[in-house]
């Protein structure tokens, strides 16, 4: 295992290893771009773990600030002599520390977001589900939203966000509309089925990214069509599916 801790944060970069985690199936050169992603997989678990650790030197670099601030306070009120080289030194670490800091996180964060827009007249439900189920989110009629991060599930790899039109739907079975997504090799892979049943028939469903130069998947009347239903784009574009479009 290989970490680092250092007041309180820890990064932990034991999960990062080789693996392979393929889109779902779809045509042959897709799933050639899948098997060709295994360094791609790598990267990403190894630019979370990246990410984490900036975040934690961010906030360490945020304390030294507030610490030599206080330190020429109170050399100020009680008159204590301080070696000026050393003081002004860790003055001008810490702003400069700070800015780098800043300017690398974003780079490592950049990824775009999951996100569900229940505009039909009824309610919707909808699990994240990924090796783990994560509770239930109600959406409400008419404009009711949901968020999530792109992320990576240490064992399944994707994401399926699985939405039915009763409460306790996904347990009892009920017809489910699922948008699932893969960050793997530098794309964001997204897919749009239904199992047990067509949820939504007749109401019109899009799943769009915000990167309009990526495909759009759209069901005119809520029902599968012919064919696969897997599109990629760039991993920092958002992909929002529209129930009831």
């Amino acid at each position: 295992m290989v970490s680092f801790a250092f007041n309180g944060f820890e990064a932990d970069f034991s999960g990062v290893q080789k693996s392979r985690v393929e889109p779902p199936h779809t045509s042959k050169e897709q799933s050639k771009n899948a098997e060709d992603g295994d360094f791609g997989v790598t990267a990403n678990v190894l630019m979370d773990g990246l990410a984490n650790w900036l975040h934690g030197l961010r906030k360490l670099a945020h304390a030294m600030t507030r610490l030599c601030m206080l330190f020429e306070r109170l050399q100020s009120s009680l008159k204590i002599t301080y070696p000026k080289d050393q003081l002004s030194s860790i003055m001008r670490f810490s702003p400069l520390l700070l800015g780098a800091l800043a300017a690398l996180t974003p780079a490592a964060q950049a990824v775009g977001n999951a996100i569900v827009i229940n505009k039909c007249t009824f309610p919707a439900f909808l699990n994240s589900v990924g090796s783990q189920i994560g509770p239930e989110k109600y959406l409400a009629p008419n404009g009711g939203r949901y968020s999530e991060p792109f992320r990576r599930d240490p064992q399944s790899g994707g994401i399926a966000l699985k939405i039915t039109r009763e409460s306790g739907g996904l347990v009892k079975g009920a017809p489910q509309t699922i948008y699932a997504y893969n960050l793997n090799n530098n794309l964001i892979w997204y897919d749009l089925s239904n199992v047990f049943g067509n949820p939504f028939e007749p109401k019109a469903l899009r799943l769009s990214p915000s990167d309009t130069r990526c495909p759009t998947i759209f069901w005119p009347n809520g029902v599968p069509p012919a064919g696969s239903q897997t599109r990629n784009c760039q991993p920092n574009s958002d992909v929002i599916l529209t129930l009831c479009a």
